[in-house]
């Protein structure tokens, strides 16, 4: 009898009517996905209000901001350039990181070096640098009460005789957001409602059903989509809470010299529950290995060898 993908499960998981967009999923789904790039253009002038209007996006390769294993599971961005040549990182980062803006000023600063890579004839003129960051958690240094920080240069020159544009780092705090769907003003409080509780909505609110709200219901609507895809979010939904899981164990016991003991232990077990489920998922030959790559966070030439490792191994038997 083969092995189920639920029998992987470390707890039950709740999957809702809507996609959860705080997950690896609903956050590609939402801001990385080309064909409904309309949805992230409205997020984004929305965010960027007074500051620039984008009128067209062009996707630029994914950049990964984790440098860990544990930390790039718990980080999802995308990258993309404006109409206007504006330079733009979104991520979603649901796991608290210490020295979390240092780390997000160091990869903006390589989207400011970027020009310099193409040739010869740059005169240092630097483009428009946005970095988005959604968290769910609160951030260490903010106040309580605010939940949309917008963070840029400051000329502290009364006379202002001296101007630099530089980067500007816009973050979103989703556990101070505590509006309800009733009283929802500005598009602004609409998206960081989505953004929080849409996992969890059972009906679409009225006041969201329009524009580009209705549209990412229309494509975030968990019934409308294949096992294969129901399959991938469910896999990302598990990602998540055995992160979630084992960071919270972690910090309840409160021991930090066996903190790292317990993530090496917990890796291992991660790993060799990973390495069955991908065996399970290529003998079922209903994947692709660029598919079971993407529902199981591993590399495709990872998930390749271990497909010719099987195949060798059936052979000598």
């Amino acid at each position: 009898m083969k092995t189920t993908v639920k029998e992987f499960r470390a707890n039950e998981i709740r999957i809702g009517k809507f996609v959860d967009l705080r997950s690896d999923f609903g956050f590609k789904i939402a801001f990385a996905d080309k064909q409904n790039k309309e949805i992230l253009i409205d997020f984004l002038n929305h965010l960027l209000a007074g500051k620039t209007k984008i009128v067209d996006l062009t996707y630029q390769n994914t950049v990964q901001l984790g440098n860990t294993s544990s930390s790039r599971q718990a980080i999802y961005s995308v990258r993309c350039t404006g109409s206007n040549n504006e330079q733009i990182i979104v991520e979603m980062q649901w796991a608290r990181q210490k020295h979390f803006l240092e780390r997000a000023m160091s990869h903006i600063s390589m989207l400011v070096g970027d020009p310099a890579k193409r040739g010869e004839g740059w005169d240092f003129e630097l483009p428009e640098v946005y970095f988005v960051g959604i968290l769910d958690f609160d951030y260490q240094h903010s106040l309580p009460e605010k939940y949309l920080h917008k963070i840029e240069w400051r000329d502290d020159d009364p006379q202002h005789s001296v101007s630099l544009t530089g980067p500007e780092f816009l973050l979103l705090e989703l556990p101070k957001f505590r509006l309800r769907a009733e009283d929802l003003h500005s598009d602004m409080e609409k998206w960081c409602f989505l953004l929080k509780n849409m996992g969890s909505l059972e009906e679409i609110p009225v006041s969201l059903n329009t524009g580009s709200f209705k549209k990412l219901f229309e494509i975030a609507t968990v019934a409308n989509y294949s096992k294969k895809k129901f399959d991938m979010y469910k896999q990302s939904l598990l990602a998540k809470q055995n992160q979630y899981t084992f960071r919270k164990s972690a910090r309840e016991q409160g021991i930090e010299k066996g903190i790292e003991k317990g993530r090496k232990e917990e890796a291992k077990k991660a790993q060799k529950n990973t390495e069955k489920l991908i065996r399970h998922l290529l003998s079922d030959n209903r994947y692709s290995v660029s598919e079971i790559s993407e529902m199981v966070g591993w590399s495709r030439e990872a998930v390749q060898k271990m497909k010719e490792s099987m195949a060798q191994n059936t052979s000598l038997n």
